[in-house]
């Protein structure tokens, strides 16, 4: 009874914040990043197969005219690209907080075309991490030596560290991957598996994993122009977590791009998600132990990521990892924790063990 006592008085918590930061350093260990730009992610839109045939070219004019009209070509730089993308977003945040009934299928209107953008933006996303996860095989032994996996194999046999809670805002199933390959139990949150253990995981801007009840062939695949934005229509019950036969046709899109804001959707499954990881920083407590890593701060996600870092505790272990922070973020994180510590990589982090 006293041990018991005594471990629970020195037990801490880990929260993990995850952005792309972490799925690119998981690629270049494995020797895979050159093949799959993340920094970039439509340089790739000419390789992406168009789903109902299967054939090379996603992004073209042929069938993702609204990008096209917009600039977007596989040969653009990073910078360009991510440009119109977060254009695109603006537009159709504004638009849905205007909540428009409908949106006709052809128009010359300037903002029916960035709102046809969005749709043909978040279907290329859904099946490119889909393609992704289909070429890439993460095991155990790619895992040797790798930081991160020796961290999360730390965290789960430390008796110390009661509680594992994943936050990430990547769609990709990577870090569910990996912890299946290190035989760490985990669970996932409002869109559940049937998992156990100390180790959760929530993803507020969606994932690939979770598949609509009304999914059907992708053969079928096409891109709804006529309705407003109902790919972020839906409730969580709506929704299965599937980790296999991922490319299916779905009348709605569980995916947030980057630059969206799911707090205009909190009725929604991002609702859900979105106060579920807000829940998870409310839990940090003063000497628990907080991990950021690859996240962006751009003016149009600084919301969503302020209300998670007002959450925690003041007094909690920060430690962000990015080899080149934002300088604004940077200046937050100064602000809000005594005990902030910043890192260039997942590799110097000491987690207050050395």
């Amino acid at each position: 009874m006293f041990l018991a006592s005594f471990i629970k008085g020195f037990s801490v918590k880990q929260l993990i914040i995850l952005g792309n930061g972490f799925s690119i350093d998981l690629l270049r260990h494995i020797g895979k990043f050159e093949d799959y730009p993340l920094t970039n992610l439509l340089s790739y839109g000419d390789k992406l197969r168009w789903p109902a045939s299967d054939c090379n070219a996603f992004i073209s004019f042929r069938h993702t005219p609204n990008l096209w009209l917009l600039g977007v070509r596989s040969n653009n730089s990073a910078e360009k690209n991510m440009q119109i993308v977060e254009n695109i977003i603006t537009c159709a945040n504004a638009i849905q907080m205007k909540k428009r009934q409908t949106t006709p299928a052809a128009s010359d209107s300037v903002g029916d075309v960035y709102l046809n953008a969005y749709k043909e933006l978040v279907s290329f996303l859904k099946f490119l991490f889909i393609q992704f996860d289909q070429e890439i095989t993460i095991s155990s032994d790619c895992l040797t030596g790798w930081h991160w996996a020796d961290l999360l194999k730390k965290l789960d046999e430390d008796e110390l560290v009661t509680q594992v809670d994943i936050i990430t805002f990547n769609y990709d199933l990577w870090m569910e991957r990996v912890l299946e390959a290190l035989n760490i139990k985990y669970k996932t949150t409002v869109i559940e598996n049937d998992g156990g253990g100390k180790f959760s995981i929530t993803k507020p801007h969606g994932s690939i994993s979770f598949v609509h009840s009304k999914s059907r062939d992708v053969a079928s695949f096409n891109i709804n122009y006529s309705n407003e934005i109902e790919i972020l229509e839906g409730v969580e019950s709506d929704f299965t977590l599937e980790m296999d036969n991922l490319k299916q046709h779905s009348p709605i899109t569980p995916l947030i791009p980057p630059a969206g804001d799911s707090s205009r959707y909190q009725l929604t499954w991002a609702g859900k998600l979105k106060a579920e990881a807000e829940s998870k920083a409310k839990g940090i407590e003063d000497g628990d132990k907080v991990i950021l890593c690859g996240l962006s701060y751009w003016h149009v996600d600084r919301k969503e990521i302020d209300e998670i870092l007002l959450n925690l505790s003041s007094h909690c272990e920060l430690a962000y990892i990015n080899p080149n922070p934002p300088e604004a973020l940077d200046a937050v994180l100064t602000s809000l924790f005594k005990k902030y510590e910043h890192y260039v990589s997942a590799e110097r982090y000491a987690g207050g063990q050395k």
